[in-house]
């Protein structure tokens, strides 16, 4: 009787152990299986393989990295989307100074000119036939290059803003008056063809601004704390 008392203990402490044994590989293989399907499912939140991020600014529209020459002439002379550009026209004037900055210059440049002395003066005298003299040059490139979409609606815009004021120091000046008595076509060629010829010209100066990016993306920036205190160091 003793050693069947002793059987069933020991077979009773084995089948414990065995349960026991049991419910900790179950609570073990428990979380493993519910951190399975979570890792597999975390790609699926993702975007999808060959799917690019739509752009929400003109600025995010070109790559951070530096390219090629050749890749970056042809990324930079990509056409222009014209009702995007079109609608961004309210934008550009209010929020950037692509517009009135160079307007700004080309007002000052013809207020200038109005004084008889400024009119001697050989250097004033260069510097009124670069801004306002038509086909207009400086004021439609300058706009270009501040704009950070549409720039050749920005020069369009200057390069029309800087006929009117060549018309009007036409107008305005005695010496240049009898001209304009006399060819009174002369301003209304400056009105017409100074917005084509600067939209040309502010394209032009677009191409070239993202170009630039394109090749050198670090110009420009300002070194940040590590390389401030690098270049500590080494002094």
């Amino acid at each position: 009787m003793a050693r069947a008392k002793r059987t069933d203990r020991a077979e009773a402490r084995r089948r414990y152990r065995a349960a026991l044994a049991a419910q900790r590989s179950g609570e073990t293989a428990a979380p493993a299986a519910a951190a399975t399907p979570a890792a597999t499912a975390a790609p699926r939140s993702g975007p999808r393989a060959g799917t690019a991020p739509s752009p929400s600014s003109p600025s995010q529209t070109l790559p951070s990295g530096r390219m090629g020459i050749v890749a970056a002439f042809r990324l930079a002379a990509a056409p222009a989307d014209i009702r995007a550009d079109l609608a961004y026209l309210p934008t550009l004037v209010r929020g950037t100074k692509a517009i009135w900055l160079p307007s700004l210059v080309l007002a000052a440049i013809a207020a200038a000119f109005l004084l008889p002395d400024v009119r001697e003066n050989t250097i004033a005298i260069i510097v009124f036939q670069t801004f306002l003299v038509p086909p207009p040059m400086a004021g439609p490139f300058l706009a270009g290059l501040l704009a950070p979409r549409g720039a050749w609606l920005a020069g369009g815009v200057v390069a029309l803003v800087g006929a009117l004021l060549y018309a009007g120091v036409l107008l305005a000046v005695p010496e240049t008056r009898s001209v304009v008595e006399q060819q009174p076509d002369l301003a209304v060629y400056a009105i017409l063809a100074a917005p084509s010829f600067g939209i040309l010209v502010g394209a032009f100066a677009g191409f070239y601004r993202r170009f630039l990016r394109l090749t050198s993306p670090n110009q420009g920036r300002r070194p940040g704390r590590g390389s401030r205190r690098a270049a500590g160091r080494a002094r």
